[in-house]
Formats: C-alpha cells, sequence, structure tokens
C-alpha cells in the first residue's frame, strides 16, 4: 500500500512515494518523459532497512526520508534517522545521515522542510507517553535545533503526525486522532492550522467532509506550484483536491 505522501520535484516530472507491504518499506519512483509516465520503480533497495516518506530539501537539491540503517535500540526497536541523498550529473549519491541533531537521541519519520531550512516531522521522543507527536527544529543557517514538541493544541492526543507545512509557514496540515474516542490510528483526520499576524497558529480546524471520512486520513502533501493537496485515504488510495480548499473561508 502507498505509505507517503506523493512527492513531485520542483518542475513535476517526477514523482517519489514509499510503499510499504509484509514488512517491506520502500522508495519508488516514476519520471515523465515527454507525455508519458515510465513505469514505477524501485529508487532506493532497502530490503530490512524500512526507508520511507520521501521530501525534498528546501533548496530542492537534496531528497531526505527516514530509514532503519543504523543498529536498532537495545530494546530491538528500528533507529528512524533522517537520510539524504543528492543529484549528481544524471542521477543520486549514495544515501547519507542527515547532520540532525535529533537523530542521535530520536526517534523522527515524517518530515517536512520549509522554506526558512525548518524540519516539521512526526517525533516519538522518550520523554514522552503519547504515541505520535509533532515537533519541529528550527534551522539557524548552520544547525537545526533539538526537537521542539509542538504546543497541546496539536499534541492533544495519541496520534498526531505526518505533517505538511507550507513553504512560507502560513498553514500546516496534519493528521490526527483527536476526535477518535479510543480508536487510535484508523479514525485519523485530516487538520489544518494558519498562522497570526503575531506569528502564532489557530486552533486546528477539521478539514471537513470534503476532506475528512470515516476512514483514515493521512499523509497530505501540496504540488509544488501550489494547486493541489494531495492525501491517503484509507490503506493505500492517494486522492486529491484543489487547494481552494485550504482557504480559510473554505474551511470554517
Amino acid at each position: 500500500m502507498e505509505h507517503s505522501p506523493a512527492i513531485f520535484s520542483k518542475d513535476g516530472s517526477e514523482l517519489f512515494w514509499s510503499y510499504y507491504n509484509d514488512g517491506e518499506h520502500v522508495i519508488m519512483y516514476m519520471r515523465q518523459v515527454k507525455e508519458f509516465w515510465e513505469p514505477p520503480v524501485k529508487f532506493v533497495s532497502t530490503n530490512e532497512l524500512k526507508d520511507g516518506n520521501p521530501f525534498f530539501s528546501s533548496g530542492w537539491d537534496k531528497l531526505i526520508f527516514h530509514s532503519g540503517r543504523k543498529e536498532k535500540r537495545k530494546d530491538g526497536s528500528l533507529n528512524l534517522d533522517f537520510w539524504y541523498v543528492e543529484r549528481e550529473n544524471d542521477g543520486w549519491s549514495t544515501a547519507k545521515l542527515l547532520d540532525f541533531p535529533p537523530n542521535s537521541k530520536k526517534w523522527q519519520l515524517y518530515g517536512c522542510q520549509v522554506a526558512n531550512g525548518n524540519i516539521y516531522y512526526t517525533g516519538k521522543l522518550e520523554e514522552q507517553s503519547k504515541e505520535f507527536q509533532l515537533c519541529v527544529s528550527t534551522f539557524n543557517g548552520e544547525t537545526w535545533s533539538e526537537a521542539i514538541l509542538m504546543d497541546e493544541k496539536f499534541n492533544c492526543s495519541a496520534v498526531n503526525w505526518t505533517p505538511y507545512v507550507s513553504p512560507d509557514e502560513s498553514y500546516i496540515i496534519f493528521s490526527s486522532d483527536r476526535k477518535a474516542s479510543g480508536k487510535g490510528y484508523d479514525a485519523c483526520d485530516l487538520y489544518i492550522s494558519y498562522k497570526d499576524e503575531n506569528n502564532e497558529w489557530s486552533e486546528p480546524i477539521d478539514m471537513g467532509e470534503n476532506i475528512n471520512t470515516n476512514e483514515i486520513e493521512r499523509f497530505p502533501w501540496v504540488s509544488p506550484d501550489g494547486k493541489y493537496l494531495f492525501f491517503v485515504r484509507g490503506f493505500g488510495d492517494v486522492y486529491w483536491v484543489t487547494t481552494k480548499i485550504i482557504e480559510k473561508n473554505n474551511i470554517d
């Protein structure tokens, strides 16, 4: 099943996503040649490495993804960190560990980098009791901060994950089980929050019946041209709508 957002290159001619099936978690790739799309292929061969959820860096020169390439933790669980590949001539470099401070101490996945370099992602921090929570690491031009757990308005339930943040940080869309009444992952819906003139995030808003159903909704992502919102509904089906639905007067 598809297990990530649909990630297009800046010019829209390449498509990346991750695929999960029976324990196999790999990154897939398609390329448009003239007016046709070539068949999908495995972009990174992973076997047990659990590569997933690719996203482009703010400069579009790196494809970042989470991976279990490092040794497993003492309890036997995967050590998921951010790795990346860079464009080299007509191909890509070998994978390298992202120089991202939380990599050595935390577990992070499902990332998104905005124009100023900040990375929003799903964290499973050592000190938290909830399942998955939204985090951000701010970028000062050279390095990233340690993991910052986002406000309680974002992390008020057990599962808050798969964030997409607009390049200018004017809004964030994420998946949450906050109305789940104990149903957990299967009851996750998409929510949106906007930044105001004081640089404060609004209370997250349910994106409504045009997006959310009785099935799970997650992995939101907006196309590079800003025209389309993609997301996954259920366990593998990718849907898209015009981003007009993101405008405040269409949500409230």
